[in-house]
């Protein structure tokens, strides 16, 4: 009897290790199929972050052929805006040398007698 009641607790332990098993094996292969998908997802946006990094690899190039042109003319109007100092303070004297001449022609018609 003993021996009989040892087998039969014997078989219910190994039902419930084969259930627990059965049960863990499932769940192992659920957690295997949500790694797997979540693999792909991000082997996705591995990919996508690929191209996004060459985008912004060849526009960060873009950017910096354009602030050479930029700096090129900068260093260009900084040229022209001297030149162009230098014209209005010319300008400055011609117009200071005209109000000099006018007022002197201005003195000089006053001076003139009037015809009569």
């Amino acid at each position: 009897m003993l021996d009989a009641d040892m087998k039969n607790r014997f078989t219910r332990l190994q039902t419930a290790l084969d259930v627990h098993i059965e049960a863990t094996n499932v769940h192992f292969d659920l957690l295997q199929k949500r790694a797997d998908k979540t693999d792909k997802r991000l082997d996705a946006m591995e990919t996508r972050l690929d191209r996004v990094e060459g985008v912004l690899a060849d526009q960060t190039t873009r950017l910096d052929r354009v602030e050479g042109v930029l700096t090129e003319h900068t260093t260009r109007l900084d040229r022209v805006e001297g030149v162009l100092n230098e014209h209005t303070a010319v300008l400055n004297e011609h117009t200071a040398r005209f109000d000099r001449v006018e007022a002197l022609l201005g003195e000089i018609l006053t001076r003139l007698p009037e015809k009569a």
